[in-house]
């Protein structure tokens, strides 16, 4: 699926990403998009060229290096084809796999090719403990003297934690998980104009919290009326079980809401709003009526003030859309004797490859939202 242009993206840091809607082509152990030949050279110590092999330590020279190895390290694990939309917008995709190639050689990056059942090796990038640790400083830099300098320097990863360890055709678990996230993650960035968005991996530090934080799949900083503001992003993919969902989530963000100076010390805002999203790519989970049920679990927990929620496929396709509904005015999913009355309703998912642009999504006939994000 192709979706509309949103505009540039903003800066992140260790765990945000964009869209992952068009394959790009199949992209060798460097990164580089490469044609279909067996005569390939490989990047061995012996014909690497000398300016390739500088010391890990040192930091990118070129901007368009700077950006990419900032936007990985904020989004901790990235589907190259969104690297090259987001950050390469009118540069061909050879051009963009050089330069990732590059990166790779120099130690900065790794790149890791997923086994598909369907056929295809999607590439995906992930940076290497030197180029977090420079990635991280670039983030840092660009963050410090403004007004979210503090929500920044208390998400970032510690140096100790582990660099991620993918390793040849094991797909692991969260991979779904995380490219629907960075994708939802980056479009609405870019829709709303964000200030700030990422992705890292458990990023409110808990330390010498008095209560267990929430830990939000991502975390926005949106421009608003009166400043900026804090959102926390959740992806749903109907995996969780309802109890899980009010006692590790609802509860902690109803918790978390009422007490602004404990926001305030730990992030740098005394609010924040909730975004819910609710993956509608396989029918047979019924994804509104499980937006229904989150909505009532937010309502339950005393979360429901600030929250919104969307199903995954309108968010993506229409991110600066008002396709959001108040968690205390829940959408109502459409009565239907069989699920598959709910098809035509739902058939736009995130990654839907049925939806061609200039065509109007089959949802929009269905729908009259009256929430924006």
């Amino acid at each position: 699926m192709t979706a509309p242009d949103a505009g540039e993206a903003p800066a992140q840091r260790d765990r945000a990403a964009e869209h992952a809607f068009e394959p790009l082509p199949e992209a060798d152990a460097r990164g580089e998009t490469v044609a279909p030949t067996r005569n390939r050279v490989r990047n061995t110590p012996g014909n690497t060229p000398a300016e390739d092999q500088p010391g890990e330590s040192d930091p990118p020279s070129s901007l368009r290096e700077r950006s990419v190895l900032e936007f990985v390290a904020r989004l901790r694990l990235v589907p190259l084809n969104l690297v090259h939309q987001s950050l390469f917008a009118g540069v061909s995709r050879q051009i963009a796999g050089r330069i990732v190639g590059r990166m790779v050689r120099r130690g900065w990056l790794r790149t890791w090719a997923e086994s598909r059942e369907t056929g295809g090796h999607p590439t995906w990038l992930y940076t290497t403990a030197a180029g977090r640790k420079i990635g991280l400083g670039i983030v840092l830099d660009a963050v410090k003297g403004t007004h979210i300098e503090r929500l920044v320097s208390a998400m970032l990863p510690s140096a100790q934690t582990r660099p991620l360890d993918l390793r040849p055709r094991i797909v692991p678990s969260f991979l779904r998980h995380q490219q629907e996230t960075v994708t939802l993650l980056v479009r609405l960035a870019v829709a709303n104009g964000a200030i700030w968005y990422s992705a890292w991996d458990r990023p409110l530090p808990q330390g010498n919290a008095p209560i267990p934080l929430p830990q939000p799949d991502g975390i926005l900083v949106l421009p608003g009326g009166t400043g900026p503001e804090l959102v926390f992003l959740e992806h749903d993919r109907g995996m969780e079980s309802p109890a899980h969902f009010a006692r590790a989530k609802a509860e902690r963000y109803a918790e978390l809401a009422v007490r602004p100076e404990l926001c305030q010390q730990l992030l740098g805002f005394t609010t924040f709003r909730l975004a819910v999203t609710v993956e509608n790519f396989r029918i047979h989970r019924l994804p509104m009526e499980r937006l229904v049920l989150l909505a009532r679990l937010l309502r339950e927990a005393g979360a429901a003030r600030d929250a919104s929620l969307s199903l995954a496929g309108w968010a993506n396709w229409w991110p600066a859309g008002t396709v959001w509904c108040r968690a205390d005015e829940p959408f109502e999913p459409k009565s239907r004797p069989a699920a598959e009355l709910q098809d035509p309703v739902l058939r736009h998912t995130l990654l839907c490859p049925a939806v061609q642009p200039g065509i109007v999504c089959a949802c929009r006939a269905q729908l009259d939202p009256p929430f924006a994000l």
